[in-house]
């Protein structure tokens, strides 16, 4: 109430405010739900921006990823696992061609075929068939027939196959190591690319991280994605391991490669995150770009098991990412219509408001309509409203005042603002613009402000340097 208090008394002064007039008019509101938040991505496991920030403060690669990883060693990956990973590069191909850059060989079953320099190859499926064919100077060879088998198209030169159409993450023309796949997947080709894990690597890094960033920042993520990869080989496919997108964690191949990370990458090698000593099982080491302060616990975000090495932890240095705290268009600012149709929801919109874990990152959202009272989930909300994380609140905004007054009465403007953070009343009277801070009384944020009234006036609500609901006060 002190602070309510004085700002009482500022207005009264900025307003020459007198004694107080009734102001006989209709009155008129205007109301906004303002989403704001912080971060980028799911929020479990390694901030990127924050092993950043902590490897300029000085933490080592290995303090990066314990801190980020609770109860975990970093330590040499157990020996008798396996050597290569299988990545999906793009599925659906009607073909697909792959071009050599080098010698090589094509081969399906039993059948092979040798390969040049300049050879295309073209993969389709035809019927229940996989159809593999060289193509050399015009002329085309098919490699098998009648058969239904993977084909595969392996360069003698390690980087001496480029594909020649757009992958999930890489662009038609770029180059990989290893072999390139074609397997017959729901009656279209799939491509997938078989290399050893540090080659693989080599071609994650350098897009998970800019090349530019601090060492001990770009040897943290390399852990981080060689447990990932190791720990994601076998799962839920027989054909292939992993995305070559953020359903797992992007590899762009040879275009990727830089040697800033390639040297990150060969400077951990065959180092992994292991749960509770260095021959503990190998953790399952997710990562995403900002937290804006605090990652989450898996169990809060996926509502899954909660595991002992993805709790939530500070990280505090990520000031650098534009996402920290959102901006401008990642603020979204709706009316109560809006935000009801954004969110699919049956019934006449009321009201909608969000719980919140101990970590900050929001738990459910709370709406009501006309036809009762719904609790969505914070991530089908992110889904619904377009959201960088689920570390958001849904903030109310209103305002009210009379629709016209009389010149020089007194008129009551009230509303409700969220407790939090900063929101200002603007006041434009005569091409001159007043502002005052709001200070919200009880726990539904409601305010007031008398001004006396000089002419007409349009009032604005804003937080953050953006706009929200407005009305105008006509002078009489």
């Amino acid at each position: 109430m002190r602070n309510a208090g004085r700002i009482y008394r500022a207005a009264l002064c900025a307003f020459a405010l007198a004694t107080i007039v009734p102001a006989a008019a209709q009155a008129r509101s205007s109301a906004q739900y303002r989403i704001e938040g912080r971060g980028w991505g799911h929020g479990i496991g390694m901030s990127q921006y924050g092993a950043d920030g902590y490897a300029a403060h000085g933490l080592d690669a290995t303090g990066i990823v314990t801190h980020y990883f609770a109860g975990t060693v970093v330590a040499p990956r157990p020996t008798d696992g396996p050597t290569d990973v299988r990545v999906l590069l793009q599925s659906y191909l009607a073909p697909a061609t792959v071009e050599l850059t080098s010698a090589g060989v094509l081969r399906q079953g039993s059948a092979t075929l040798p390969l040049v320099a300049g050879d295309t190859v073209e993969l389709r499926s035809a019927g229940l068939y996989l159809l593999a064919t060289r193509i050399h100077e015009g002329v085309r060879t098919n490699v098998a027939s009648g058969s239904a088998a993977d084909a595969t198209v392996a360069p003698y030169v390690d980087g001496g196959v480029r594909i020649k159409f757009d992958a999930d993450y890489a662009h038609s023309g770029t180059s990989f190591r290893g072999t390139l796949t074609a397997h017959r997947f729901d009656g279209k080709v799939s491509v997938f690319n078989t290399l050893p894990i540090e080659s693989y690597l080599r071609g994650v890094v350098g897009d998970e991280m800019s090349p530019s960033w601090h060492a001990e920042a770009l040897k943290a993520q390399a852990i981080a994605a060689r447990s990932y990869a190791l720990t994601g080989i076998g799962g839920d496919y027989d054909w292939f391991d992993l995305y070559s997108d953020t359903r797992s964690q992007v590899y762009g191949g040879l275009a990727a490669e830089d040697p800033r990370t390639d040297a990150a990458v060969a400077a951990t090698d065959g180092l992994v995150a292991r749960v509770g000593s260095a021959t503990g099982e190998m953790a399952r080491t997710f990562f995403f770009s900002t937290s804006g302060g605090r990652t989450a616990g898996n169990d809060e975000v996926w509502g899954s098991a909660p595991y002992p090495y993805l709790r939530s932890v500070p990280s505090p240095y990520e000031q650098a990412s534009s996402y920290f705290v959102w901006k401008g268009s990642d603020v979204l600012r709706l009316t109560p219509a809006q935000l009801g149709a954004r969110l699919g929801l049956s019934g006449s919109f009321r009201t909608a408001s969000n719980t919140v874990f101990p970590s900050g990152y929001a738990k459910d959202v709370n709406v009501a309509t006309t036809a009762g009272p719904k609790v969505l989930s914070a991530s089908s909300v992110q889904s619904r409203l377009g959201l960088r994380s689920t570390y958001f609140r849904i903030n109310y905004l209103s305002i009210g005042a009379p629709n016209a007054a009389a010149t020089g009465s007194i008129v009551k403007l009230t509303g409700r603002v969220p407790s939090a953070g900063i929101t200002s009343l603007l006041l434009r009277t005569n091409g001159v613009t007043r502002v005052v801070k709001l200070a919200p009384m009880g726990p539904l944020g409601a305010w007031v402000v008398r001004v006396k009234l000089t002419g007409a006036t349009t009032a604005t609500l804003t937080r953050a340097g953006a706009a929200g609901p407005a009305i105008a006060i006509a002078a009489t």
